[in-house]
């Protein structure tokens, strides 16, 4: 997340860059707490569902029961999951 929130320091890193485009971070934080980039990625992981809920395939399987999503949050700094 601390890359969705300085993109152009990853310039060296086009695919990061790209895959980080669906974070759609729109704030902008110059020194980022734990907190807030936890938040961040809660949010994301909320979105990113979201986005999978709007797939054609996916929403058909959802309306029927065959298909559950879930999304976890893994915080690397703590080795802590997070449901």
């Amino acid at each position: 997340m601390r890359g969705a929130l300085n993109p152009e320091a990853l310039s060296d890193y086009p695919n990061v860059t790209a895959w980080l485009r669906y974070a759609k971070v729109e704030h902008r934080e110059t020194a980022p707490s734990p907190e807030f980039l936890l938040s961040l990625a809660e949010q994301n992981v909320v979105a990113q569902l979201n986005n999978l809920r709007s797939h054609p395939t996916v929403a058909a399987r959802l309306r029927t029961g065959d298909l559950a999503l879930y999304g976890w949050v893994y915080d690397i700094g703590c080795a802590l999951l997070r449901l």
